[in-house]
């Protein structure tokens, strides 16, 4: 059984992560470890996560910052603390079936799949243009939480702590270009959203900032899937 390095960064969560690190428990997949990184919360999240070290009999590693510092830069230094051959990045404001762990890394070693996530309708992709050409296309997941990563796509790709928020899009795009294969699965078991953070507005330089990189990539990489993007990226609005 490959060893999974669960990242969960989490700030001022008490009121939710109980529920995260009860699903965590309930995992019947049982090798991974959890690498958690508390951006200087000042409600009982830091003692949340100490008890769940010590009582859960799950290998967990607490990452403190005294400083407030960006998800992005939670993400990396979760990174530079794991171990397994495979990451998973959690939301402490999901919840995980107790089958999720076990049934993506069944699916990525049975077919030798880099990544594996769920988006409702069971697709396989065998080829990086396509797998592209769906991103595109809003057809397969947007979000990196919940998704099964081979740890090999991850060399020299750090998240962008300039992008704030905008990071992860960045990266998983990054991600996507980097690998062979995917699958995303459909069914009941699947990591779920208790609520959406509906408070965050990207400025106009971020947003710009990531599509530019992003179409830039394209032109260069695979200038054939430039026709999927679904709106053309202009300087100015």
């Amino acid at each position: 059984m490959n060893l999974i390095s669960v990242i969960l960064p989490v700030k001022n969560n008490a009121a939710v992560l109980p529920t995260l690190l009860a699903d965590l428990k309930r995992q019947t997949y049982r090798n991974f470890e959890v690498i958690c990184v508390d951006n200087n919360s000042v409600d009982q999240t830091y003692q949340q996560l100490v008890a769940f070290k010590r009582l859960s009999g799950i290998s967990t590693t607490i990452i403190s910052q005294r400083m407030r510092q960006s998800v992005a830069t939670s993400y990396n230094q979760a990174l530079s603390q794991a171990h397994g051959q495979y990451i998973m990045f959690l939301n402490p404001k999901m919840r995980v079936h107790s089958a999720w762990l076990s049934q993506v890394s069944q699916n990525a070693v049975a077919n030798g799949t880099d990544i594996v996530g769920y988006n409702g309708q069971n697709q396989q992709f065998s080829h990086t243009s396509d797998l592209i050409a769906a991103y595109l296309l809003g057809q397969v997941p947007m979000k990196l939480e919940g998704m099964l990563i081979n740890r090999q796509l991850l060399r020299n790709i750090p998240f962008d702590p300039q992008l704030t928020l905008h990071a992860e899009t960045m990266f998983l795009y990054s991600i996507y270009r980097q690998a062979n294969s995917a699958s995303f699965l459909s069914g009941s078991v699947c990591p779920k959203f208790n609520q959406r953070n509906a408070n965050f507005t990207a400025t106009h330089l971020q947003v710009m900032t990531v599509l530019e990189s992003i179409e830039n990539c394209i032109q260069t990489n695979d200038p054939h899937l430039i026709r999927h993007m679904k709106r053309p990226i202009t300087k100015s609005l």
